[in-house]
């Protein structure tokens, strides 16, 4: 068993590359599963599959971004993933971010070996939507955060423009200011469209590597798809009362969806035997990712109704 973690130092908001590996002899039943699980803490901004071998598995990161979990129903002799992770920008400077894992080889267990990350902070000021790729359900709610990335002298004060298109999956509602103001001018399009924060705050945010100056909240409607929230300007001033030079201004995407998992659960909300080989018949033949298919093998395992089915 091996971990490989391409660089152990990192900036917040850049990217690095992890390879594990696992020999095994074991043949498996019909039934049984190979299963890596990574596990992070803290969590990651972002995890991206990059490649696995053997080729018919299926592999996938949390949605949270703190696990990924990949998954074979075939023998081989070695089974192994690679994939990018991306460090957040709301941790401090010399944070570390650790990677543990398992392996399960139908119902046997072992630990793989540890890794560490430690991030450093970028030199240039930028302001970004987090996360960058969020998720939601339907006719539900959906929060994303303002983020100042690097202000080596604090922040006392935020003008930010945000636009959303299209607004049939879902409208900005509210937002909360995470320091109180001294005065606030934001306002919200009366269709939803649009926020505009124009804040002058009482309490200074104090230097920091991220720093959250917000929180945005969008209401989604009863319709799936997919719409892009988009910085038009922003202005973030210091507590010198001097404009930061922003190097970027990074926006979001919002998806929208029905619970998938629904389409395996019996008629009270519980994932059956059946309902679990259906799961993993359709991830096979490569109707479902593998985050669902371990949503339905941890739903089956608990025996609880699924949230919305």
């Amino acid at each position: 068993m091996s971990r490989v973690v391409q660089e152990t130092e990192v900036a917040f908001g850049e990217s690095t590359t992890v390879e594990v590996a696992v020999e095994t002899e074991d043949e498996l039943g019909e039934m049984e599963l190979v299963r890596i699980d990574e596990q992070f803490s803290p969590a990651f901004a972002d995890v991206e599959v990059l490649d696995f071998s053997p080729g018919g598995g299926n592999t996938d990161a949390g949605p949270d971004n703190d696990e990924l979990i990949a998954v074979w129903n075939e023998d081989a002799e070695t089974y192994s993933v690679t994939y990018e992770v991306t460090l957040p920008t709301d941790a401090d400077a010399g944070s570390t971010f650790d990677l543990t894992g398992t392996i399960e080889v139908g119902d046997q267990e072992q630990s793989l070996p540890s890794g560490t990350i430690t991030g450093a902070i970028p030199e240039e000021t930028s302001l970004e939507l987090r996360p960058a790729d969020a998720t939601a359900t339907t006719d539900d709610e959906a929060t994303l955060e303002v983020v100042v990335i690097a202000p080596d002298e604090g922040v006392s004060a935020f003008d930010v423009e945000i636009d959303l298109d299209p607004i049939d999956v879902a409208e900005f509602v509210d937002y909360e200011l995470i320091n109180a103001a001294a005065t606030d001018d934001s306002e919200i399009a009366a269709d939803g469209s649009s926020v505009s924060l124009d804040v002058d705050l009482a309490e200074d945010h104090d230097p920091d590597f991220g720093v959250v100056v917000a929180e945005l909240v969008l209401e989604t409607a009863n319709a799936s798809g997919t719409t892009d929230l988009t910085v038009d300007d922003a202005t973030v001033t210091d507590t010198n009362g001097a404009d930061y030079d922003l190097e970027t201004l990074e926006g979001a995407t919002l998806t929208v969806q029905d619970n998938p998992l629904c389409a395996y659960t019996e008629a009270d909300g519980t994932v059956s035997t059946n309902g679990l080989r259906d799961a993993i018949d359709a991830w096979r033949g490569g109707e479902i990712d593998t985050n669902l298919l371990r949503d339905a093998i941890d739903a089956w395992r608990s025996g609880d109704p699924v949230d919305g089915c």
